[in-house]
């Protein structure tokens, strides 16, 4: 099996694996129908998306085997998801959208903390915008733990 093959492979697993969760996370919740969506609807949706989204990544990327598989920006998204999901509580979802930017970006062989620091800080600004102003969201933009 080919470094490309094998990289197609984990890449379909890890994605299949998120969809499960996301399938697995919502199996107790009502699902309804499309013209009136339990909280359960759109969660098993995309579970089930990103699960077939899997199996045509497993089953299509044929490409040949050029060089070895590049990992770092698989384990930056990943590290910067679960940094995310931990300082969002911590510190609000301003300092930790930017350090999931951050952290995301670093998986870029050609990463640049200024652009990776611009990019931020406009993301937050249009989500503080979105999700507090627009949605109403009850998220603190900024916390500090006491």
């Amino acid at each position: 099996m080919s470094d490309n093959a094998l990289s197609a492979y984990l890449s379909a697993g890890a994605v299949a694996l998120l969809g499960g969760g996301f399938i697995l996370g919502s199996a107790g919740l009502d699902v309804g129908t499309a013209r009136s969506m339990g909280p359960g609807y759109f969660p098993q949706l995309i579970g089930y998306l990103l699960v077939g989204s899997a199996a045509l990544i497993a089953l299509l990327d044929r490409r040949p085997a050029t060089e070895s598989a590049d990992f770092a920006p698989f384990l930056s998204v990943t590290a910067a998801i679960l940094a995310f999901a931990v300082l969002v509580r911590i510190f609000g979802f301003i300092p930790a959208l930017v350090a999931a930017v951050v952290i995301s970006a670093m998986g870029d062989r050609a990463f640049d903390w200024m652009q990776s620091i611009l990019v931020a800080a406009m993301l937050s600004v249009f989500s503080w915008i979105i999700f507090v102003l627009l949605l109403g969201l009850r998220m603190p933009p900024f916390s500090w733990p006491l």
